[in-house]
């Protein structure tokens, strides 16, 4: 047995410990802390599964043919075969497999050890600073920017130590938008491609009735995109009043509270569900347009 395989297997029986924790019980203080570490474990976990993924890919790899890994277990594609093991989506398993090609060690056609592909976000990964959301948004990035008339090497090198920087401080989404200003300022002339490519794809596909619902599928541009954000947002405060209720909704919603001086008032709590209320809020927000 490995020491790499009996240190997984005792990290695993104290997260077994730590997932039964009653967090009910803890102070606010102690489920900040809590949430703090068990993701500064996760991220450890999430570098342990993308180097796994990528070297169970590198020995299938097809070019082995049947002494590849997964044809010796019956399996032609890698994806499919860590899939099977590690019951996640085909989607993930790319993810992984994508990930961590780029931060595994790599070795020459003479069998010399060369450094990762990225190196700067390999030893951030190892080192439990970047999460695999932040790395994927880095890879993507600067896999985009690789192309650009204005990629040279020490510029990229730039952008992924600035990427990295970031990821280490701010949420995955962030680094993203980051990610998207060093591809436009290393990819020029791709802009407006890829603003072309945004229009062409903006659509917005009407289904069949089916039981008085009829489903509307949006591909929406940054411009709508932004529109509806606008309009929607009031749904996901909880603090806001409630909009757009039918009648129906009010009567459910209505309740009489007498206050700490004794005087009543009411009160409404929005019995919709949070999909309801952006249909409501949409619904409301259209109909008003159309009537102006």
């Amino acid at each position: 047995m490995t020491t790499a395989l009996e240190a997984i297997r005792q990290a695993t029986d104290l997260l077994r410990f730590v997932a039964r924790v009653d967090r009910s019980n803890l102070s606010d203080d102690e489920q900040l802390q809590l949430l703090a570490a068990e993701e500064a474990a996760g991220r450890f976990a999430d570098t342990c599964r993308v180097l796994s993924a990528a070297e169970t890919a590198d020995r299938s790899r097809y070019e082995l043919g049947s002494a590849g890994l997964s044809m010796r277990h019956g399996e032609r594609k890698p994806t499919i075969f860590i899939e099977q093991i590690t019951r996640v989506s085909q989607s993930e398993a790319s993810r992984r497999i994508r990930i961590g090609s780029a931060i595994r060690q790599r070795q020459s056609l003479l069998g010399e050890t060369l450094p990762a592909e990225r190196p700067i976000v390999a030893e951030a990964m190892i080192n439990g600073l970047v999460g695999v959301d932040a790395a994927h948004a880095i890879l993507f990035s600067l896999k985009q920017a690789a192309t650009g008339s204005e990629a040279t090497p020490e510029r990229m090198d730039a952008a992924e130590l600035a990427l990295v920087t970031a990821a280490t401080t701010q949420s995955a989404d962030l680094v993203l938008d980051e990610g998207r200003l060093w591809r436009d300022a290393m990819d020029p002339d791709g802009i407006e491609p890829r603003y072309e490519e945004i229009r062409e794809r903006r659509a917005i596909v009407v289904g069949r009735e089916r039981n008085g619902i009829k489903k509307y599928t949006i591909n929406a541009t940054p411009t709508l995109s932004a529109v509806l954000d606008a309009a929607l947002l009031d749904s996901m405060d909880p603090k806001a009043p409630p909009r757009f209720m039918s009648d129906e909704d009010r009567e459910r919603a209505s309740i009489e509270i007498v206050d700490i001086k004794g005087t009543p008032t009411e009160t409404l709590h929005d019995p919709r569900r949070l999909e309801q209320k952006r249909h409501d809020i949409l619904e409301g927000v259209l109909t008003a347009g159309l009537r102006a």
